[in-house]
């Protein structure tokens, strides 16, 4: 089980990731999301943009969700926008 103020845990306000991003960034259509339900969309620290915990099927996301999340939700989101770290030439 990975606690919620884990410190490899970032998380993304579902409102904010909703609204479309100008520039370079990642999108996530129709995925199933493991959810906190105080600070949003969850997120590992991994690699230069992080791990989103989401996948679309949600049997999936529920299996990781009930093994390392029970404290979060899980929530079917239709579009995410997060800003990639990434810079491409």
């Amino acid at each position: 089980m990975i606690e919620k103020n884990h410190p490899k845990l970032f998380f993304l306000d579902k409102e904010k990731a909703a609204i479309p991003i100008d520039g370079i960034c990642n999108v996530w259509i129709n995925q199933w999301w493991i959810v906190c339900p105080e600070r949003g969309l969850t997120f590992y620290k991994q690699g230069p943009d992080g791990a989103p915990q989401c996948n679309t099927d949600r049997r999936v996301t529920e299996m990781i969700q009930k093994s390392q999340y029970p404290w979060a939700t899980i929530e079917k989101v239709p579009i995410a926008y997060k800003r990639s770290t990434v810079a491409y030439e």
